[in-house]
């Protein structure tokens, strides 16, 4: 008797701590998870990089970094994470928003972090953000703040 309503305690709590990641990974307005956001800004970012690597500056506009990667062959865009859908890749799934990104920016992995791509709204106050070191991580606005490009 002791022993089934030990198992069923550890298997409530089992449940209890699965419902609860499962909650803290997903947002509860638009259904996407925090996984499938950052997914997203870093496909993006490769795409920048690629950009970056391949013309030996920072694309200058939206334009000139949609036309090359049209550009791209199906099976590079596959090893950039890219996918078919490019035009996507500009959306944040977080708040349907295009991303903001910074072009002309250096991409600088060993310089001080500045942001290339963040998102417009993000969700509950924080956003995602793609840095010139190369990762990305959910920062709050007076976070974001500190690692937007100095204008000129």
């Amino acid at each position: 008797m002791f022993l089934n309503l030990h198992w069923m305690s550890v298997s409530r709590l089992g449940i209890c701590i699965a419902l609860c990641l499962l909650a803290g990974c997903t947002s509860h307005t638009s259904g996407v998870t925090q996984t499938e956001a950052k997914t997203q800004i870093e496909r993006l970012f490769n795409l920048y990089k690629a950009y970056t690597e391949s013309q030996r500056k920072a694309p200058p506009n939206e334009k000139a970094l949609k036309d090359f990667a049209k550009g791209l062959t199906e099976d590079k865009l596959q090893s950039l994470m890219i996918g078919k859908d490019v035009e996507s890749i500009f959306i944040s799934p977080r708040d349907n928003e295009p991303f903001q990104v910074a072009y002309g920016q250096s991409i600088n992995p060993g310089g001080d972090p500045v942001a290339i791509i963040y998102e417009k709204i993000g969700l509950k106050g924080r956003k995602y953000v793609a840095l010139s070191i190369g990762y990305s991580e959910e920062y709050d606005e007076a976070s974001l703040s500190e690692y937007l490009p100095k204008k000129k």
